[in-house]
C-alpha cells in the first residue's frame, strides 16, 4: 500500500487502498485550539466507487456494484449485525452509486470535540472541507456524514435532529458526494418535551 498523492506533488497522510491513480481525495480538517486537524478524505474513483478514509488503513468504501463494507487494511471489520446475527464481515449489498437518487449514506464518523487533539492527526496542508469546532462546547460532539446525493436532494438543516453546521460536494463524473458537519449536545435534557 502506498500513499496517496497530493494535489501539490507531496504525498497524503492517508494510504491507498487501490484508487486509481487520477483520483485525488479531498480531505476534510477540523480547526480546534488553533489548530487543524485531518478527520478523513474522501474520493470518488473513475470507476464510481467511493471511499472514505479515517486514520490511514480503516476505510468504508460504496463500489460501483452497490457492495458497501468497512475495513482495516485490506481486512473486512467484523459484525454481528448482519442477517446471520453471527460475526461476520461488515459488508451489504446496496444501490449501486451511479443508480442513487436521492441520498444514500456512505459513512458516519464523530468525535468529541474536546478530545480531538487527542485521536486525530494534525494536519498541516489546505483541506477541501475545513470544520471550524472553535464555537461548540468541549463536551459537544462533532459528527461527519458522507453521503451519495446523485438526485441533488434537499440540502437537510438536520441529521436526526442535530443541526448541520457546515457541507460541501464533491464529483467526479455522473456520482456526487456531500459531506456535512454536525453537532450534537451531549448535556442532559428533558427526553419526554
Amino acid at each position: 500500500m502506498g500513499l496517496l498523492p497530493k494535489r501539490d506533488g507531496g504525498t497524503d497522510v492517508s494510504e491507498g487502498i487501490g484508487y486509481s491513480a487520477l483520483m485525488l481525495p479531498e480531505r476534510v480538517s477540523i480547526h480546534f485550539q488553533s489548530q487543524q486537524w485531518l478527520a478523513i478524505s474522501v474520493a470518488i474513483s473513475d470507476t464510481n466507487d467511493v471511499y472514505v478514509n479515517y486514520l490511514g488503513d480503516m476505510h468504508t468504501s460504496r463500489h460501483a456494484s452497490g457492495q458497501h463494507h468497512q475495513k482495516i487494511g485490506k481486512r473486512y471489520v467484523t459484525w454481528t449485525g448482519g442477517p446471520t446475527g453471527y460475526w461476520q464481515p461488515m459488508k451489504e449489498c446496496k444501490v449501486r452509486p451511479r443508480d442513487v437518487l436521492q441520498r444514500e449514506s456512505v459513512a458516519v464518523w464523530g468525535w468529541t470535540i474536546g478530545r480531538i487533539p487527542s485521536v486525530l492527526p494534525s494536519c498541516r496542508d489546505v483541506c477541501g472541507m475545513a470544520v471550524d469546532a472553535t464555537a461548540f462546547p468541549d463536551s459537544w460532539t462533532l459528527g461527519i456524514e458522507v453521503s451519495i446525493v446523485n438526485g441533488d436532494p434537499d440540502q437537510r438543516t438536520e441529521i436526526l435532529g442535530f443541526p448541520v453546521v457546515q457541507r460541501h460536494r464533491i464529483c467526479n463524473g455522473i456520482i456526487v458526494v456531500e459531506i456535512e458537519a454536525f453537532v450534537i449536545d451531549e448535556s442532559p435534557g428533558d427526553c419526554n418535551g
